[in-house]
């Protein structure tokens, strides 16, 4: 008796072991935070179908795994067998540009280039050289020029935000243009800058031939310049 169940203990143990070989995959789907997953990715993702359990969901993950704009994914079995997919994505939070070329390169929050695209609405800087390649990660000075970029957004509108050598150069719709040094204290430049601002406005007001759009702020010195 004893004899007769470890033997089929081993078959069962034998069967369990060689069903992710066996088994095969009929769909499988995938989502992300925006809704069903890109074209690309949903197509490479695709090509897993009619693969073994273990072969799919293997590659599956090598595949996410390389992915730059893979931030976090889950892989789900389902009955009957497939795959459910869920990513979440890397979301950009600023571009770069050159002033010569159309494309513009998506870049997120820790500075890493997500993705070539042609038109974007998130804050855009223009850089001088050549624009890094996918997967690369920016200077610390463009990531630094960006975030004031993306902070400043939303207290100014922004007719252009370029970068020159060892400055940062800001020219507002209304208002001065500004240029910040490429690092430093971020927060403490741009308080400075806001109540710059604010004094050259209420001047306008006050001052009937007082136009601040021709002013020239430089924060890159200890006590800024206004010219």
């Amino acid at each position: 008796m004893k004899k007769k169940f470890l033997l089929l203990l081993f078959f069962g143990l034998a069967i369990i072991t060689s069903l992710p070989r066996i088994v095969r995959v009929h769909d499988v789907t995938c989502f992300s935070q925006y809704g069903e997953c890109s074209e690309t990715l949903g197509q490479e993702i695709s090509k897993q179908k009619g693969e073994s359990y273990f072969s799919a969901k293997k590659n599956i993950r090598n595949y996410l795994d390389r992915h730059i704009l893979v931030k976090e994914y889950t892989i789900s079995f389902k009955l009957p067998p497939k795959f459910a997919v869920s990513v979440l994505l890397e979301k950009p939070k600023f571009t770069i540009a050159k002033n010569d070329e159309k494309s513009v390169a998506s870049i997120s929050e820790e500075g890493i280039v997500l993705q070539m695209v042609e038109t974007s609405s998130l804050p855009r800087l223009i850089i001088e050289g050549s624009l890094p390649s996918v997967g690369e990660k920016v200077s610390q000075e463009i990531l630094f020029s960006l975030n004031i970029v993306r902070n400043l957004t939303s207290s100014f509108k922004l007719r252009q935000s370029h970068m020159e050598g060892d400055k940062l150069v800001i020219e507002l719709m209304t208002g001065p243009t500004v240029i910040f040094p490429v690092e430093g204290d971020g927060d403490l430049l741009l308080g400075s800058f806001v109540l710059i601002a604010n004094e050259l406005e209420k001047i306008d007001s006050e001052k009937e031939n007082s136009d601040s759009s021709k002013s020239i702020v430089d924060l890159r010195y200890k006590n800024p310049v206004i010219k």
